[in-house]
């Protein structure tokens, strides 16, 4: 089956062609919602018949949705039309490394920088224990910007057997001993043999692959399929006839050793030992496995001395040697912490934040507020003691920018319209500069606040980056666009760069993972925009940013795991490097680096969830589980006095049980999963017996989501359901506990969801495209009946929707009789709870549990209202924050030799 241009696959435009196999054709498309190029595979319906072909096209999905990373090609869908399976991803605009090998052998640097990439990403999908077992450099991809992209997970071409071409796939139709899978040149020995092939399997493929690009040949090529089978189980390969280094060719012999034990234990030792390799390779002697020519001596021969020519190359090899090590000790300009200062800045009790500077680097703009009243702005100049408040408005106001003059500093206030306002340096009440558009997420001006650009939803629900000036536009979509996106995680960031020639976007959207992308101003088709900071951590959301007035470094406030502390970082768009500028067990956010660069504003931040319980007849909040760590997500069994919750008091987070009486213990870890593939746990929830638990675990790679059950009397988890592709999160059980209904999100879209509690079932749609309208997850009625979630209730076979009302509270939980919800909102300096009478809608005012106790969590959408047993009280959590503002000088690295020189 071929489809021709134009042609129409649900929202996908197809418009060329670009190859074929045994599974079907491959055809570059246009999704027409999000305006971008994706690569579409089919599997046409004269092949969907076929069980074993189906199987692997679904495997391929599986294994492709398992995976979430940089270099491995993204999975954006999967469908069906008209008898034709489908799946959809990334479009890589490049060339295959095959088609790069065909030049002749890679140049060392080069050679490293994509062996990495490749070792980097194979680490990943064997960290999800996922084998390729067909890798090879046809199904490498590198990328207009040198990016590496792994192909074709989990599908293999059928190929004829006997005359079948040594780069040709082999297949079987099914995965089963003594059936020869792979592409012949790029097989292991023991998938030759026909034995399982595991991660070392790819390691063996991969040291082909080495060889061949250092090389410049295949080290088992012969005539034809048997004798290079032969030579794979028998032959050792020839060696390598250029320089290369002593460790790369090490590294090669061992992922080539012929029993699968004397490779690598780990594929991530073999990409940190290859990226450590190409970190130091002006450190690395280089050899080479050629015979050295052997010079006959006649037996008359005189020794003579060294010859004037030779002293002379001696003695340049020793200066050189010299100004190289020189150059290695140089290195980049580092942080000299001995001569730094911290200025603390603004320490009000309710808090500070949104600080700008002046454009003369002389004076500060930022919020806060006292223990309680709306946030207001203040003015500090550096080489005065005290602050001015310039405003006083009844509703809570912070800092946006200065004026290009320094004259007014422009604000957000909240209040209606919504719009930019702006207030002189004097003083005063404050006056509207400009409305914002509908949609809008974040905005920036551009130094001279003659340009605006702004991330912002468009009529076609697409989040994307939109431009023009200000105040009176017009406004239009920037292009090309490949962050594009539905929907997006944490909060994006925006900046113009000091020189206005460029836009830094932070956000994390359809990849599921954090990306920054440098995007010229004003838009250049020939330029188009492109992903710098590579590898950003997301263990804290999208990082806070600020350019240097070099406008090509930035300070960034990264979390680097799980256990650390947010740190401010420098890092450069152009090299990729960064070096970290402050430690320690604080955590420092928000950085502002001053328009001269002598100095970096911060928030230091602090801020610990507790475990809160409400008395539902007076109001009172008293702490359950309370420490100086994060305890939060809290969720009682309904029939047991037992209490789940997340904490981080042993460093990363982890499922904790609590019961009256007894120590609080560990319920699931980490450890329960293979190592380092958990990031989060979210959300945990007890079944109503308290033998089972279900929670979100959010992996390493890529941020993917899904729900998983554990036992209490021990076991390894079980996914709930067989939905790998979807993004799964927390939720709440039925009362008999034989169901879990719970959020979902796929294609951009929310649904409301149930699945049986059995492990691996099959998900059933309670609600489809429910908007998801806050932070809380579904609750299950004690008698069953409804489903609260948003502000509507929903019986659990979707059929009826029944409207609470607009109450606006932070979650919802049923009253033990099922006949009233309770809520809690924000009102003020206060936090009502509220009942809602489900027959009549009408609320009733519990009382005020006071602002310091509001609802909220450290992830999101996770917030629960969760019913005690006795049905007296509901437990959930609450933050204890203070935010302080310092003022960090003295950051400037210490210059090496080079640097010393005028030279670097």
């Amino acid at each position: 089956m071929s489809l021709s241009p134009s042609t129409r696959l649900g929202p996908y435009e197809i418009l060329s062609r670009l190859g074929a196999g045994g599974m079907g054709e491959v055809y570059r498309a246009r999704d027409t919602r999000l305006g971008r190029d994706v690569a579409i595979k089919i599997l046409p319906g004269d092949l969907s018949g076929d069980p074993s072909r189906r199987a692997r096209f679904e495997q391929e999905a599986r294994a492709v949705a398992a995976l979430n990373h940089p270099n491995i090609l993204g999975l954006y869908d999967i469908g069906g039309q008209d008898g034709t399976d489908y799946m959809v991803t990334e479009f890589v605009a490049g060339e295959t490394l095959a088609a790069l090998m065909e030049r002749g052998p890679i140049a060392t640097r080069k050679l490293l920088d994509i062996a990495v990439e490749i070792a980097d990403g194979m680490a990943a999908a064997h960290a999800a224990r996922i084998t390729h077992r067909d890798l090879k450099p046809l199904n490498i991809m590198i990328d207009r910007d040198g990016r590496v992209k792994i192909l074709d997970f989990g599908l293999a071409k059928q190929a004829p057997p006997a005359s079948a071409d040594a780069d040709e796939t082999m297949t079987a139709a099914q995965t089963q001993p003594g059936m020869i899978m792979g592409t012949v040149n790029y097989m292991s020995p023991e998938q030759v043999r026909g034995q399982p092939a595991d991660h070392r399997s790819d390691q063996f493929s991969f040291g082909l692959i080495l060889y061949e690009m250092a090389g410049g040949r295949k080290p088992f090529d012969r005539p034809d399929t048997i004798q290079t089978m032969s030579a794979i189980l028998t032959d050792d390969p020839p060696p390598i006839e250029r320089v290369i280094p002593a460790p790369l060719r090490w590294a090669i012999d061992r992922c080539l050793a012929k029993d699968a034990t004397g490779r690598y234990e780990s594929s991530r030792d073999l990409f940190h030992e290859l990226r450590s390799l190409r970190d130091h390779l002006s450190e690395t002697s280089t050899t080479t496995q050629a015979a050295a020519p052997t010079v006959a001596v006649a037996p008359t021969a005189v020794a003579r001395r060294p010859i004037p020519w030779t002293l002379a190359a001696a003695f340049a090899l020793g200066v050189l040697a010299t100004f190289a090590a020189l150059w290695l000790m140089a290195g980049p300009e580092i942080p000299d912490q001995s001569a730094y200062r911290f200025v603390p800045l603004s320490f009000a009790p309710g808090g500070q934040s949104d600080l700008v500077w002046s454009p003369d680097s002389k004076a500060v703009a930022y919020a806060a507020r006292e223990a309680s009243g709306p946030w207001q702005v203040f003015l500090r100049y550096l080489d005065s003691p005290t602050p001015i408040q310039l405003t006083h408005t009844a509703e809570s106001s912070s800092p946006v920018s200065w004026s290009p003059d320094g004259k007014r500093i422009f604000l957000r206030v909240d209040r209606k319209p919504r719009a930019i306002w702006s207030v002189a340096t004097v003083g005063g009440e404050p006056e509207m500069a400009a409305a914002l558009p509908e949609g809008l997420v974040t905005g920036a001006l551009s130094p001279d606040h003659k340009v605006g650009a702004a991330l912002r939803r468009g009529g076609d629900g697409i989040y994307t980056v939109w431009h023009g000036s200000v105040p009176s536009g017009p406004f239009q979509r920037y292009s090309p666009d490949p962050f594009a996106t539905r929907a997006f995680y944490n909060y994006p960031g925006l900046a113009f760069s000091p020189d206005g020639t460029q836009i830094l976007l932070l956000l994390n959207g359809a990849q599921d993972r954090e990306e920054a992308w440098l995007l010229p101003y004003p838009p250049n088709p020939s330029h188009p925009p492109r992903l710098v900071l590579q590898g950003l951590p997301s263990y804290e959301g999208t990082p806070d940013f600020s350019w240097m007035p070099d406008s090509r470094h930035v300070v960034v406030a990264i979390k680097t795991s799980r256990e650390a502390a947010t740190q401010l970082w420098m890092a450069d768009t152009r090299s990729q490097e960064r070096h970290a500028l402050t430690s320690g067990t604080t955590t420092s956010i928000s950085p502002v680096v001053s328009p001269d660069g002598r100095r970096i504003a911060f928030t230091e931040l602090t801020r610990i969830f507790d475990v809160l319980s409400v008395d539902l007849a007076t109001a009172a909040v008293h702490p359950l589980v309370l420490t100086e760590r994060d305890e939060s997500m809290p969720a009682w069994a309904s029939k047991k006095p037992a209490l789940a919750f997340v904490t981080d008091r042993n460093g990363p987070q982890e499922l904790w049980l609590h019961v009256d009486g007894s120590p609080d213990r560990p319920l699931v870890t980490a450890r329960d999963f293979p190592p380092d593939t958990t990031q989060w746990f979210m959300g945990p929830a007890l079944s109503p017996e308290a033998d089972r638990v279900v929670y979100t675990r959010v992996e390493t790679q890529g941020g993917g989501a899904h729900l998983w059950i554990s036992a209490l009397a021990g076991g390894a988890p079980v996914p709930l359901t067989n939905d790998s592709v979807s993004t799964e999160y927390p939720g709440s059980w039925s009362p008999d506990g034989n169901w879990f209904a719970y959020l979902s999100m796929r294609n951009d879209h929310w649904s409301l969801m149930k699945a049986k509690a059995s492990g691996q079932a099959v998900p059933i749609a309670v609600k489809a495209d429910a908007d998801r309208t806050n932070d809380a997850v579904p609750c299950w009625s004690l008698a069953g009946d409804w489903i609260v979630y948003g502000e509507n209730l929903y019986s659990p076979d979707g059929a009826t929707v029944k409207s609470l009302g607009s109450h606006k509270s932070a979650a919802y939980v049923f009253a033990p009789d099922g006949k009233r919800v309770y809520g809690m909102r924000a009102d003020g300096d206060k936090e009502l709870l509220f009942s809602v009478d489900i027959a009549t809608g009408q609320e009733k005012i519990v009382g005020d549990a006071g602002k310091n106790f509001r609802p909220a969590s450290n992830l999101n959408p996770a917030i629960r209202f969760s019913m005690a047993p006795d049905g007296k009280s509901f437990v959930y959590s609450a933050p204890r924050s203070s935010s302080n503002l310092w003022i960090l000088e003295g950051f400037g690295g210490k210059a090496g030799f080079f640097a010393r020189l005028g030279l670097r």
